[in-house]
C-alpha cells in the first residue's frame, strides 16, 4: 500500500502543468583508442597489453515540464550500447532554492566532480576494453569518487540536492541507498563544494560508504582539486584519498589508506 500512495503523490505533483511537452530523443556514439602502461604496482594485472579499441553509444529520452507553481520537472531515461538502462531519474528545480534529483543515476556529487579528474579528458574509466562508464559518460560527468552514483550505476537509487550558484559558490549533496537485501548495507552519503572564478574552478568532495555487511569495514574518500582554462587548453589536477577500516571482528583500525594524484592537459581543436 505504501508504494501505491507514493506513486499517486508523484502523479498529482506533475498534474498542474502550464503546457504540454513532447518527449525528446537524442544520442551519441564514440569510438576510442587507448594505451595504458602497467606501473608494476601490486594492484596491476600481469601481462596486460594496455592498448585497445573501444566504442560506446548513448540514447536519451527526455522530457521537461513546468508546473503552475513554477517548479520544473525534468525526466531522463538513458539506454547504453549493451543495450541496458544506463540512467533514469527525475529532477525538480526552482529558481528560488536549486534542484533536487531522485533515481537510479549518478548523484549530484559524482555528476559534478569530473573537473577535478585529469584523466577525464580522455577515455580511461574502467581501463581499456571495458564497458562500464566508458567514453561518453566519462567525458561528460566522470567518477572521481566511487560513492554515490558508482561507475556502473548499479545502485538501488540516489537522492541529491544542488544549491543555487552564489557568486560562483555551489553546494551539492547526495545519498545512495545500498538496497534491502542481505549484504546491501553499503549506504553512501556525499558532499561537494565548488567555487568557479571563471578561468579557474576549484572543489572539495567527501564520501562516506558503510560496509556492505555492516561489519565496521567502512570507507571514507576525499577529493580536492581544480581546473584552469588558458588559451584553449584545459589543465586538471586532483588529489584523491581512500581509507577503509578493518572489520570489527578483526580488531578495527585502518585496513588501507591510498592516495592518488591525477593530472591531465587537454586542448580542443575546433
Amino acid at each position: 500500500m505504501r508504494k501505491i500512495l507514493l506513486t499517486t503523490t508523484a502523479l498529482v505533483a506533475l498534474g498542474g502543468v502550464s503546457a504540454a511537452s513532447a518527449v525528446e530523443i537524442s544520442g551519441n556514439y564514440a569510438f576510442t583508442y587507448s594505451d595504458v602502461s602497467n606501473t608494476g604496482g601490486s594492484a596491476d594485472a600481469a601481462g596486460v597489453s594496455g592498448d585497445a579499441f573501444g566504442s560506446d553509444a548513448i540514447l536519451d529520452f527526455t522530457n521537461s515540464i513546468t508546473a503552475d507553481s513554477g517548479l520544473t520537472f525534468d525526466v531522463l531515461y538513458r539506454i547504453n550500447a549493451t543495450p541496458t538502462t544506463e540512467d533514469m531519474k527525475i529532477t525538480v528545480s526552482s529558481d528560488e532554492w536549486g534542484s533536487f534529483m531522485m533515481g537510479q543515476s549518478d548523484g549530484p556529487v559524482d555528476s559534478n566532480d569530473g573537473f577535478m579528474i585529469g584523466s577525464n579528458l580522455t577515455e580511461s574509466a574502467g581501463g581499456p576494453g571495458t564497458t562500464a562508464n566508458t567514453a561518453l559518460e566519462t567525458a561528460t560527468a566522470g567518477s572521481g569518487l566511487h560513492g554515490a552514483g558508482t561507475t556502473t550505476d548499479g545502485n538501488s537509487g540516489n537522492i541529491g540536492f544542488s544549491s543555487l550558484n552564489f557568486g560562483g559558490l555551489q553546494l551539492h549533496a547526495g545519498y545512495e541507498d545500498g538496497g534491502s537485501a542481505a549484504g546491501s548495507s553499503d549506504d553512501t552519503s556525499s558532499i561537494l563544494v565548488t567555487y568557479d572564478m571563471g578561468m579557474v574552478r576549484v572543489g572539495y568532495a567527501s564520501v562516506d560508504t558503510n560496509s556492505a555487511n555492516d561489519d565496521g569495514a567502512d570507507t571514507k574518500e576525499t577529493l580536492y582539486g581544480g581546473e584552469a582554462s588558458i588559451m584553449g587548453a584545459v589543465v586538471r589536477v586532483g588529489f584523491h584519498n581512500a581509507k577503509t577500516d578493518n572489520t570489527i571482528a578483526a580488531g578495527g583500525g585502518t585496513l588501507f589508506d591510498i592516495d592518488t594524484r591525477d593530472v591531465g592537459i587537454g586542448y580542443d581543436v575546433n
